[in-house]
């Protein structure tokens, strides 16, 4: 994985004036790096630049939409709340949400408790195995006890 921080300024520039796949580019060429290299260190850059941006959005208090939907369990909307208040990508809203949540007050006495999640199915993954022990069973069955 590359550092960002080694850059030559025209990437920068490039970067800086929205024009990624040709910032992606130009490090290739500058560097001799792959694709998925030159990618990441462009992406790591833009990033960092991001960072400050995302820090001082969570500072401001959160609007009572989407607090309401942490109230009722809801963080799919929160984070579509956020989203769409804030201007974030889907990864800095969940972040943000995340954040928020671990940070919520405990619910005043009096107010509805949020809809109770739905269990978790067991994933498929025990299927599989179940269906693994069958077939060794019966390949066991054939190769040392059957015909």
């Amino acid at each position: 994985m590359t550092s960002p921080d080694w850059l030559p300024p025209e990437v920068i520039s490039a970067i800086e004036s929205g024009q990624t796949i040709e910032a992606v580019k130009l490090l290739r060429e500058s560097r001799g790096l792959g694709l998925a290299e030159a990618k990441e260190a462009v992406d790591a850059f833009v990033r960092r630049q991001k960072a400050p941006e995302a820090a001082s959005a969570s500072e401001t208090s959160p609007s009572p939409e989407v607090m309401q939907a942490l109230r009722n369990g809801n963080k799919i909307e929160a984070v579509h709340l956020v989203r769409e208040q804030r201007g974030l990508s889907l990864r800095d809203a969940k972040l943000l949400v995340d954040s928020m949540e671990a940070n919520q007050q405990p619910m005043p006495s009096g107010s509805p408790a949020p809809a109770p999640m739905a269990p978790r199915k067991l994933s498929g993954l025990l299927g599989l195995l179940v269906i693994l022990v069958i077939v060794a069973a019966y390949l066991a069955y054939r190769f040392w006890g059957g015909e």
